[in-house]
């Protein structure tokens, strides 16, 4: 299949001075010309860490393997521990047995709650492409742990970012992409237990030296992660209280910060229960370079009051992501970074059994489908906790019950991966002409007269077809590290892999041609670009 990414360079530079035709209504084009031949950075094939950033992510959270919650691991809190936090079980812990007892028990626990077999089970059976793995800035080490409530306990955690890391590397070892949630930061980003203690406050907003050294962390975390494709990404905040003070102008110096180390990490942040405010945030941030902003935003369905009174086929009917339609093509992306199939007993009612069951797979599948089409990825909470399998919490129980899995492209087998490849490269030309053809004629007929620049469209169509081909063909052409995994990839978070494209493309042409360039009709660039993996996932047929 001919390599678009050997051309389009080539091609810029000729039109640095173009020839054009002596009327301005003309519509321009260049048969046969396509895109790329430069070993420049920009606009270059998509690599690795591109594939693994991008693809749509099927995904679970681990849990409070990092940052302890009482309600999933309550072996880690022993008799006369006072509250469900991290802090609470380490504090009883270590006045039980001292700290180098705790520290050998938290490092047994941490060493031996992810199995061999959970891997072989999340990536051979649930086909999970990522998990969100949950850390606090304890995790970090005791010089994270300095002027914070667990100063006093910070040798425990000596060795904790050690195991942190090869959690990300047992997952990589199973083609299992990692993306690194800072759960819990200092002063607690949120009331909850989940933000390391039992304090109910939010006291990270608004204090200097919380958001220091939540900031000094984040540099830490990107800096040791920055050679390691498999770590897709660094969520800057879970859960943010609602109404934050300041927390926007804190992601604006932490992408700025973490932009300088990696300007490839993609950066996710806290929707802080207002989606459509972050949703506005991520467009402004990924018009322009450096990292790239995601929006994680959760779902749940079970603690709202107004949830509460509803029943479950209400609950079911209620699921969407409405929100991520209205900026459609704007360059935002979003991820569900929590959901689960859990529901009020008030919605429940007096419903149970096998009605139970049958009516909580379908609302998993509500979801998965609905996250799957509206997003770039989602998380189930969770894989781990002591009362395996889960129940409605359960991400081993809810995949077995066949309510949360994963999309039909994951679980292809090599066989069709292969057809489709054999109908992308027999249909290429057809289709291009005929988008082409549909895109000319549109605008032609729209603006009767006008200039357009229709060549940017070609240009833009082969890259977006060979990106999905590249995304598509990824697994099957990995070698190297060991992994094997079946099934193929899609773009996940299309509109933000069209926006960088779109600022790539006028990077490129911008220094070409030595300075300012007319932008006016790259617009159809960005057009072709979505057009060229439409057009993919249409041959292809899964997609």
């Amino acid at each position: 299949m001919r390599n678009a990414f050997k051309e389009i360079a080539e091609a810029i530079k000729q039109r640095a001075n173009p020839i054009r035709d002596s009327h301005p209504g003309a519509a321009h084009h260049h048969p046969g010309q396509t895109i790329l031949q430069t070993d420049e950075p920009l606009l270059a094939e998509p690599l690795e860490r591109d594939v693994l950033a991008y693809r749509y992510h099927h995904g679970t959270n681990l849990g409070a393997i990092f940052v302890a919650e009482k309600w999933l691991f309550g072996n880690l809190f022993p008799e006369g521990a006072t509250g469900d936090s991290e802090l609470d079980a380490v504090k009883a812990q270590v006045n039980l047995h001292g700290l180098d007892s705790t520290r050998q028990l938290f490092e047994t626990f941490w060493s031996t709650t992810m199995t061999p077999e959970d891997w072989a089970f999340l990536a051979n059976t649930a086909s999970v492409t990522t998990v969100r793995l949950p850390i606090g800035y304890f995790s970090l080490g005791p010089d994270f742990c300095r002027s914070t409530p667990f100063e006093k306990y910070g040798t425990v955690y000596t060795n904790a970012w050690l195991y942190v890391k090869q959690y990300i590397v047992a997952a990589a070892s199973h083609g299992i992409s990692t993306l690194i949630d800072f759960h819990a930061l200092p002063g607690g980003a949120n009331g909850d237990s989940h933000s390391g203690t039992s304090s109910h406050k939010a006291e990270l907003w608004g204090n200097s030296k919380n958001l220091k050294i939540s900031l000094e962390c984040l540099k830490f975390i990107a800096n040791e992660t920055k050679e390691i494709p498999f770590v897709i990404g660094l969520q800057l905040v879970n859960e943010a209280a609602y109404g934050a003070q300041g927390m926007y102008q804190f992601y604006d110096k932490v992408v700025e910060d973490l932009g300088k180390i990696n300007p490839h990490l993609n950066v996710y942040i806290s929707d802080a229960w207002d989606i459509n405010v972050a949703l506005q945030y991520s467009i402004k941030m990924n018009g322009r370079g450096g990292c790239k902003v995601i929006v994680d935003t959760h779902k749940y369905y079970t603690f709202a009051e107004e949830d509460k009174k509803l029943n479950p086929y209400q609950i079911i009917d209620k699921v969407n992501l409405s929100e991520v339609e209205k900026v459609r093509g704007q360059g935002a992306a979003v991820i569900v970074g929590e959901y689960s199939c859990v529901m009020d007993g008030r919605s429940w009612g007096t419903i149970q059994g096998n009605e139970r069951k049958d009516l909580a797979t379908r609302f998993g599948k509500k979801q998965t489908e609905t996250w799957s089409r509206e997003s770039g990825g989602c998380f189930f909470w969770t894989y781990k906790m002591a009362w395996m399998p889960g129940g409605e919490w359960g991400f081993s129980e809810q995949t077995t019950n066949g309510a949360v899995h994963a999309p039909q492209l994951a679980t292809a087998d090599k066989a069709a991966v292969q057809d489709g490849i054999f109908k992308a490269s027999k249909s290429r030309e057809d289709l291009k002409n005929a988008s082409l053809a549909q895109h000319t004629n549109y605008w032609n007929h729209a603006s009767p007269g006008q200039y357009f620049e229709h060549y940017r469209f070609q240009d833009g169509w082969e890259m977006g077809f060979n990106d999905a081909l590249i995304f598509f063909t990824y697994r099957l052409n990995r070698t190297g590290g060991g992994i094997t995994r079946t099934g193929a990839d899609k773009i996940g978070m299309l509109d933000l892999w069209v926006k960088r494209r779109e600022l790539e493309y006028e990077a490129l042409e911008t220094r070409e041609k030595g300075g300012a360039v007319d932008k006016r009709f790259f617009w159809e660039f960005g057009h072709g670009v979505r057009q060229g993996v439409k057009d993919f996932e249409h041959v292809v047929g899964f997609c």
